[in-house]
């Protein structure tokens, strides 16, 4: 029952996502997408935690810059860090390295990049 509570919680995460990215909030997406990844992770839902990761290494952290990390009402890089913690926790076997490796480089490159004014 967990699981599928888990599940539900990540699915509602996940759709929040993509419609905070659709009206182009790509770090409120960014937090969104990594509390569903967390939530799938519980929920043994490795198909949407691929997609999610995606969605957070593909679309979200390429759309980041430095300054975004500054709003403390998001806090995005908080809840990101928890995913990879979670990914980390999990890791049996090398089953996330690319994936946290993945995570961990665009999370460096967002953090960098400057706004142009």
């Amino acid at each position: 029952m967990k699981e599928e509570i888990d599940a539900a919680k990540g699915g509602i995460f996940h759709t929040q996502g993509n419609y905070l990215m659709d009206i182009k909030l790509y770090s409120v997406a960014l937090r969104s997408f990594a509390i569903a990844g967390t939530y799938y992770i519980d929920a043994n839902d490795e198909v949407n935690l691929g997609r999610v990761i995606n969605l957070i290494t593909d679309d979200c952290l390429p759309n980041i810059y430095n300054e975004d990390f500054v709003d403390s009402f998001v806090d995005c890089e908080k809840e990101t860090k928890k995913l990879l913690s979670a990914l980390q926790k999990y890791n049996v076997n090398g089953r996330y390295l690319d994936r946290i490796r993945n995570i961990t480089s665009a999370l460096k490159l967002a953090q960098k990049r400057k706004k142009h004014k």
